[in-house]
């Protein structure tokens, strides 16, 4: 196939095609896009979290104590938008202090000191104040585990799990960090077969999805 035509083909794809960018699966919400999240409350029981996609995308509101999973190098903004209880994002050293399960998670502790020693630094920006101080959290996280509370020490179950894993590189074929033609053109020159060459999800068959990865993908640089 020339490469006219496989250009051409991708770009009817990518016209005809588009992926959300956040999926759900029960409390567990991954989202592979910067977004702002709007942090307001159930009393003193749970954060319930709202945002919307990016590009007119869709909503979600009132998600209750969601573990949200983000993509390193994305950046994010939390901000509270009720008049209590002060939101934190602490690092993986908080695990041994949390019970639970994804959507009701706890902490066991109401130890200050247990809360300062494992917030994010500096704590003060990693700290977003209740309404109307305006105060937001900016946070371009890295790979790792990390966990969220509400600062006021007796409030144990405002609290859950933010995962961020790192950034993906579907469609690269030629591990050159770069989605282009040479990709696209090693799936279709491939597919059918079982030629690693054309198989980006290494699922043993150059396929619909190999093809999705790199059309999805087209003129994306990974790292």
């Amino acid at each position: 196939m020339n490469r006219p035509l496989v250009a051409t083909f991708a770009a009817c794809l990518f016209a005809t095609l588009a992926s959300a960018d956040t999926s759900q699966n029960g409390a567990i919400l991954t989202i592979d896009e910067g977004v702002d999240f709007e942090l307001g409350n159930i009393g003193a029981q749970s954060y319930t979290f709202n945002w919307s996609d990016p590009d007119n995308g869709p909503s979600f509101s009132n998600v209750v104590d969601p573990t949200l999973v983000l993509t390193a190098g994305e950046t994010h903004t939390f901000v509270r938008v009720t008049g209590s209880h002060p939101f934190i994002i602490m690092d993986d050293s908080f695990t041994p202090f949390i019970t639970g399960t994804d959507g009701t998670f706890s902490r066991t502790t109401t130890n200050r000191a247990d809360l300062d020693a494992a917030t994010l630094e500096p704590i003060a920006d990693f700290t977003t104040d209740p309404a109307p101080s305006g105060d937001v959290i900016t946070w371009t996280p890295e790979p790792g585990d990390y966990w969220y509370t509400c600062r006021v020490t007796g409030h144990r179950g405002m609290t859950g799990r933010i995962q961020v894993v790192a950034a993906p590189c579907p469609g690269d074929t030629d591990d050159n960090a770069t989605i282009d033609l040479d990709d696209l053109l090693n799936v279709v020159i491939n597919f059918g077969t079982d030629d690693p060459a054309g198989d980006t999800n290494a699922d043993g068959t150059v396929d619909l999805d190999d093809l999705l990865d790199v059309v999805l993908n087209f003129g994306v640089t990974c790292g």
